[in-house]
């Protein structure tokens, strides 16, 4: 089973992908708080991005959303395409769009646990790191 692990950032757990435009070609790394408390696996949205990164990255219009919590507001959902190299894995991922100061300190965005639980996460032993595996 492919698996990727990443080093904690700040002692926190951490997810890194590359977001992707798949018109424009533009590609960037980005750093994420594997987050399994944002949300729930029945909400529509597996990612947690900033103003800018929708700018460039998100697409397709999938609705808006009322979040509460740590982010509260209405917020519009897009769908970005996504890459983990390490697990050999390109996919499309719905991301709620919010101003980027409202992002945890260090991160980019955050991916929630409807993100997280399609993969088995942990540290696999590693301690001070954070992986995903491909179930």
């Amino acid at each position: 089973m492919p698996r990727a692990l990443w080093p904690l950032q700040n002692g926190q757990p951490a997810v890194q992908m590359e977001l992707q435009n798949q018109i424009t070609g533009v590609s960037a790394s980005r750093i994420l708080l594997a987050d399994t408390g944002a949300g729930s696996q029945h909400e529509p949205v597996d990612l947690v991005l900033g103003t800018e990164d929708g700018a460039l990255f998100a697409r397709r219009f999938q609705g808006r959303v009322v979040s509460g919590g740590a982010i509260p507001g209405h917020f519009e959902v897009f769908t970005v395409t996504i890459a983990i190299r390490d697990l050999s894995m390109v996919r499309r991922v719905n991301a709620m769009i919010v101003p980027i100061e409202t992002l945890p300190a260090g991160f980019a965005g955050i991916a929630t646990i409807r993100f997280l639980d399609s993969f088995t996460y942990g540290n696999f032993g590693q301690r001070g790191h954070f992986g995903l595996e491909v179930p």
